[in-house]
């Protein structure tokens, strides 16, 4: 019996807090060598010195994830120049494809949270992207942050089912992942429940967020569907956000 080659691809998943903590999420990219990483509240900022956000490149450099995607959903001043807010997938592997869709609102420039409206802007990311086995579809969203708490609100489901009305209609093997800001129990959440796995709830995580949270819940999570073989799942920790970072170890299904 020829024995079947396993091909281990690993993702880390991250609301990166808009990189305050950049140097110790630098020790965890050394640490762990996460082959794909999707970030929430990702920053993209020239570096300046002395500055409390970090761009998300700081941490990733481009020698070692040549690959990448930024979506921001809205851009703030921010020591005279504007700073963009929102969610990227950077890999060593080659990204094939990219799509880049709002499900709430559309992008704001140089945002005053004081005096807009609505600035919950929402959007999500669709990488396709050549590992050694074949192409995998990974997607990345940041959840409407809803004053209602995270049981979830009808705003919530709306933006969940366009969000599922798009992997519908994807074909192959399948990652999601994201801060949702919702309980695994959400009715908000049972569109996705209905065609992929939910990792935390499978592996019975108690919390997906940090002492700096001062509270202990599971928003943050990594979806598959059927075509994904799952090797691993943990959270990291590392004190890098007031979200732990979460880590999957993964090869596709023949």
């Amino acid at each position: 019996m020829v024995k079947e080659e396993v091909c281990k691809v690993k993702l880390m998943q991250l609301n990166c807090w808009g990189g305050k903590l950049g140097t110790q999420l630098q020790r965890l990219i050394a640490e762990e060598k996460p082959d794909i990483v999707c970030l929430g509240e990702a920053t993209d900022l020239a570096e300046r010195p002395g500055s409390v956000l970090d761009p998300y490149r700081k941490f990733l450099p481009e020698a070692d994830y040549p690959y990448d995607i930024f979506a921001p959903a809205f851009s703030y001043r921010y020591m005279h120049e504007l700073a963009g807010l929102g969610n990227a997938v950077v890999s060593k592997f080659k990204i094939e494809s990219e799509y880049i869709e709002f499900v709430k609102n559309h992008f704001m420039e140089d945002i005053d949270s004081v005096d807009s409206d609505d600035y919950n802007n929402r959007n999500f990311v669709h990488a396709t992207i050549k590992t050694d086995k074949g192409l995998i579809n990974v997607l990345t969203h940041h959840g409407h942050h809803s004053p209602h708490g995270k049981d979830g609100s009808v705003e919530n489901t709306e933006q969940i089912l366009k969000l599922t009305d798009y992997i519908d209609k994807l074909d192959g093997p399948i990652i999601l992942t994201g801060d949702f800001n919702l309980h695994p129990n959400s009715k908000s959440l049972e569109p996705i429940h209905k065609t992929l796995r939910n990792l935390p709830t499978e592996f019975k995580l108690k919390t997906t967020r940090t002492e700096l949270a001062k509270r202990e819940e599971v928003i943050d999570y990594i979806f598959v569907n059927d075509d994904i073989k799952v090797l691993d799942f943990f959270t990291s920790n590392i004190l890098v956000s007031d979200h732990k970072a979460l880590i999957l170890e993964f090869d596709l299904v023949n």
